[in-house]
């Protein structure tokens, strides 16, 4: 009775276990034994003919599978049932961009920005999606993506795109001319800084026992070795791990205003938008919100305007014509008909009705 109640017990646990780690989305041993999972895997992997898996079906890739699988679970009359969600890959490899804003001096006063239309950018030498799901990083530098649309490149791509493929034609880029006095620094990357200096400033660059003193003006994109900081002002850099892959360089192409985008020069016109209190993380939400707002006024200003009515509306004005009505009736006519009918039968001249 003992050892028959002890593997009850263990079978509940077991159970709760596997519902536990079900709903925080995790696959855990007390779900799926590993060699189960292993067979399980090849057996998927051999049926699938235009996609794949996004890793070959081996021991040494069981912990990723581990990460990437999403589980799911319902329970129906006493049968508990997991739904593995295993996600296959097509033939298409495509580089994984995050974007930001990054302002460039565009004069003494002034810097020149674009806003990206989206957070995130998938793109290769044929296809792009922009979307602002953030792809799930498998092992660094490796991406698993839901792509639900892809775009073909044309001459008609978005800015983005243009400025990636280093394209002539420049047009479907908007330049936002902004004001900034004061240093902006955002972080990107464990390692990585966005940093906006208008104003010249000494900065100290320490790495263990060396120090270097510089001087920094402009828009940067800061690479803090491990083991070293950078000191601005009261701001200090510093990287406490360093990245786990060698990440590749991008070239960026120098945008010239006034030969690429002559239809664009209109925007000089415009007031620069102020950035002072505003921290660089917040300038996309900011400016969409804006562009949302601009355009329902658009709409507003050049649109119809347009009348509905309800039956309540109707039946309303009834009530109020029939009112007015009685009203007129009650307190003029009918007086005035009641003194004619008198006088006629009383002999006397009635009077101009």
């Amino acid at each position: 009775m003992i050892t028959i109640s002890q593997e009850i017990l263990r079978i509940l646990e077991e159970i709760e276990t596997a519902i536990s780690f079900a709903k925080l989305n995790t696959l855990h041993n007390s779900i799926i034994d590993p060699k189960d999972l292993l067979n399980e895997l090849k057996i998927v992997e051999n049926k699938l003919d235009k996609k794949s898996l996004a890793y070959e079906a081996n021991e040494a890739n069981l912990l990723t599978y581990e990460r990437i699988i999403q589980i799911k679970a319902y329970q129906k009359d006493l049968h508990i049932t997991f739904i593995f969600e295993i996600p296959l890959t097509e033939p298409h490899n495509y580089n994984f961009y995050q974007l930001y804003p990054f302002p460039i001096q565009h004069d003494s006063k002034t810097y020149q920005i674009i806003i990206p239309s989206h957070k995130y950018l998938y793109l290769n030498e044929l296809y792009f999606s922009l979307n602002d799901d953030k792809c799930n990083e498998v092992t660094p530098g490796d991406y698993i993506c839901n792509l639900p649309q892809t775009s073909k490149i044309s001459k008609e791509a978005p800015c983005e795109i243009q400025l990636l493929k280093f394209s002539k034609n420049y047009q479907q880029c908007k330049i936002i001319k902004v004001n900034l006095k004061n240093t902006k620094i955002r972080k990107i990357d464990k390692n990585q800084w966005i940093g906006i200096f208008p104003i010249e400033q000494p900065a100290t660059s320490t790495c263990g026992q060396q120090e270097e003193h510089l001087s920094v003006k402009g828009s940067y994109v800061i690479t803090v070795p491990d083991g070293c900081k950078l000191r601005i002002n009261s701001t200090t850099l510093q990287s406490y791990q360093n990245p786990e892959f060698k990440k590749q360089s991008i070239q960026t192409p120098k945008l010239e205003i006034s030969s690429n985008i002559p239809l664009k020069e209109e925007i000089w016109k415009q007031e620069p938008l102020q950035l002072e209190t505003v921290d660089l993380a917040d300038i996309d939400p900011i400016y969409h919100r804006m562009h949302e707002i601009q355009q329902d006024l658009q709409k507003e200003d050049h649109g119809y305007v347009t009348y509905s009515t309800n039956i309540w509306t109707i039946l309303i004005c009834i009530f109020f014509i029939v009112t007015v009505i009685f009203f007129i009736w009650h307190k003029c006519i009918k007086p005035r008909i009641h003194r004619y009918r008198s006088r006629w039968l009383s002999g006397s001249p009635p009077e101009d009705f």
